[in-house]
């Protein structure tokens, strides 16, 4: 499982760079949503690579448009929204859920890494991006 996620930033980051379709697809199949069950088996490796491959993406995916698809409430209501794939990971709630997940914080190797990841993800952050990470109705910042 480890060897697969880490294999999944490397294909992200070069379809990136050549202009691939692989990122499309990791879109189309919802990827974060299968990172987001992989990240409840909570096992110390997959953890650590799940947080590192959340990183690269957040370092190298760059504001490039791109299409994909996304389903509707009903999968026969397809639509293409033009997406900055940037906000698509930044918006996505594996993020949230990656933030607020409770990890083994007693485990240095995975301090580091997250606090990487931390790091990451504060440069990524502006003025539009803030709104994906603060809840109003329940006045919470998974960052705090």
């Amino acid at each position: 499982v480890v060897e697969i996620i880490r294999n999944i930033a490397e294909y992200a980051v070069y379809s990136e760079k050549f202009n691939k379709n692989f990122l499309d697809n990791l879109i189309e199949q919802n990827v974060f949503k299968a990172f987001a069950s992989i990240l409840s088996v909570n096992n110390r490796l997959i953890n650590i690579q799940l947080i590192q491959t959340t990183s690269i993406l957040l370092q190298n995916i760059k504001a490039v448009e791109k299409k994909c698809k996304w389903l509707a409430r009903r999968p026969s209501e397809l639509i293409q929204p033009r997406v900055l794939l940037p906000d698509y990971i930044l918006s996505h709630p594996f993020l949230n859920t990656l933030i607020s997940f409770k990890f083994n914080f007693y485990d240095e190797e995975l301090v580091d890494t997250f606090i990487s990841f931390l790091k990451a993800l504060a440069l990524s952050i502006d003025q539009t991006t803030i709104k994906f990470f603060t809840n109003v109705k329940t006045n919470n910042f998974p960052l705090l």
